[in-house]
């Protein structure tokens, strides 16, 4: 079975929290077309990672990658905050909510059961957050759309409506 995820980072300082660089950072897409994958295998457990990441010194211009991971021995796959679990047929997606994954105020961790995926549906998972650094903060936006399916994903995987959301976004003061 094949995963396919896309995590879409925005990240930001003070500057950007008002006109006109906010309009640059809203505009950024809560999902994009699939980079093409290259080798991806019809049996066993696979995930297509495709990272977006869109920062301010870019002024918001998303960059993108794609990494490919063939979980032969595993039957999981981690890329913090979240965590793929391939059980009984299904894709079983956990959040760990933590200071690490939404930043200020401090946290204690807990894990989440946020949505569990049936083979051709999708997901989108949405959290921002407020971090400390040296003498200011920077913020920063994710949003993960999630597929579960028997076939190589192609461009369109996230197009239209997924069929679960989850959300953990906050008022950035």
């Amino acid at each position: 079975m094949i995963a396919t995820l896309q995590t879409i980072q925005t990240r930001w300082f003070k500057v950007s929290r008002g006109a006109p660089m906010a309009a640059k950072r809203a505009s950024v897409p809560e999902q994009f077309d699939l980079l093409p994958i290259k080798d991806c295998p019809l049996k066993g457990r696979f995930v297509a990672l495709h990272i977006v990441e869109a920062f301010e010194q870019d002024e918001f211009e998303p960059l993108q990658k794609l990494e490919e991971h063939d979980l032969e021995t595993r039957s999981d796959f981690k890329d913090a905050p979240v965590t793929l679990r391939f059980r009984d047929g299904r894709l079983v997606v956990e959040y760990l909510y933590d200071v690490w994954a939404v930043g200020a105020p401090k946290r204690p961790p807990i894990i989440r059961n946020i949505f569990t995926l049936a083979p051709e549906t999708w997901g989108r998972f949405s959290l921002n957050g407020r971090f400390g650094y040296g003498s200011g903060w920077h913020y920063h936006r994710r949003v993960l759309n999630i597929a579960f399916s028997s076939t190589s994903p192609d461009s369109q995987t996230f197009s239209g409506e997924p069929d679960f959301t989850f959300s953990d976004e906050h008022d950035l003061w």
